[in-house]
């Protein structure tokens, strides 16, 4: 039975790959909601085409780089700019819920009569640059003091969230799919590293690369992510592959994917649970983590944290002897992750703040 529509408003073109504000409206969608997604994109990108059901795009121009608006002036041509652009396309349609993934968009809260839920996906302030900080936290309190629910991905953003607002909430990412237990007694030597190749700790990769680990990269690449392949793509242990969906990808041979997050960088160290966390479990693909102060409480042999490059090759190696032992203990841990009890909490917040309004 359809619901209603929703507005969701991101940053994120549409035809990137799947992240949080993908997994969540395609959720959505398939919970009876019509999904009007609009993108707020800067400079020139390709124009998202989309052929889901139930998804429609929309794309609206900042004229300023949201990094660079020092000055108040500069906010009000851009905010007065994005308003006409969404009056022009004319949403002729009543709103159930607007989801807003911009830190900034608290200027159009007024324009639709729904209930207005931001989601703060990312540690915002960390990643400014030093001139736009004090300014960047002014715009994320006023966000958060115009929204009817905040929601945050980490147990850090949730900690700073509930400071400025008191309807801040967690709202962890979730698997996609059922866990489905993998092939037993095969032989597994490959280290996977699945998701966007960026902010890479090298010193990491060159401790697996010492121990002759066998290690594939599949994601697109950016940032750092470069560099790296530049700099490692000749080694015989190594591989990197074209991004593609994890269906695709072999897990054959995978005995764990691992995470190289370069924890000297502050937006790194808010991450709690990524999205490819949860569709690796469910594949019955072990992590290997850097030791995070906010990552998310798993038992060791679903994650295992390490505090040295020497923990490294432990863990791999552990994972490699017990892929097959271990399986119970990741399909019992996903149960709290699944997307059956994100569906029921997004639910049932869409439908409090209807009543209360």
């Amino acid at each position: 039975m359809r619901k209603g529509n929703i507005l969701v408003v991101s940053r994120t073109p549409w035809y990137e790959a799947p992240r949080i504000r993908h997994h969540l409206s395609r959720l959505l969608r398939d919970s009876g909601y019509e999904i009007y997604y609009l993108e707020t994109v800067f400079g020139k990108k390709p124009i998202s085409e989309v052929v889901e059901k139930g998804i429609n795009i929309n794309r609206i121009k900042e004229r300023i780089h949201h990094q660079l608006r020092l000055f108040n002036l500069i906010d009000i041509l851009n905010d007065t700019s994005v308003k006409n652009q969404i009056k022009k396309i004319k949403y002729e349609i009543k709103f159930v819920a607007v989801i807003n993934f911009n830190y900034d968009y608290h200027f159009i809260r007024g324009m639709f009569d729904a209930p207005f839920i931001s989601v703060i996906n990312d540690d915002f302030v960390a990643s400014a640059i030093p001139l736009m900080k004090s300014k960047i936290r002014y715009k994320l309190t006023l966000t958060c003091k115009k929204s009817d629910s905040v929601l945050s991905v980490s147990y850090y953003l949730d900690r700073s969230l509930k400071i400025l607002s008191d309807k801040a909430q967690l709202l962890l990412p979730w698997s996609l799919k059922s866990y489905t237990r993998p092939e037993i007694n095969r032989r597994r030597n490959v280290v996977l590293y699945f998701g966007f190749i960026s902010r890479i700790d090298t010193k990491i990769l060159d401790k697996l690369c010492e121990k002759n680990f066998r290690i594939r990269f599949v994601g697109p690449i950016s940032g750092n992510g470069l560099r790296v392949k530049k700099q490692y793509q000749s080694y015989d242990n190594i591989e990197f592959l074209s991004s593609r969906p994890l269906s695709e990808v072999n897990l054959e041979d995978v005995c764990c994917s691992i995470a190289l997050y370069d924890l000297t960088l502050k937006e790194n160290i808010a991450i709690t649970a990524s999205n490819r966390m949860f569709q690796l479990l469910s594949e019955g693909i072990p992590l290997v983590y850097p030791n995070m102060p906010y990552l998310i409480e798993a038992p060791s042999t679903v994650i295992t944290r390490c505090s040295s490059l020497d923990e490294y090759p432990i863990a791999i190696n552990y994972f490699k002897t017990n892929f097959d032992v271990i399986q119970d203990d990741i399909r019992l841990f996903l149960q709290e992750h699944t997307l059956e009890k994100r569906s029921i909490f997004i639910n049932n917040l869409i439908n409090q703040l209807n009543n209360l309004s």
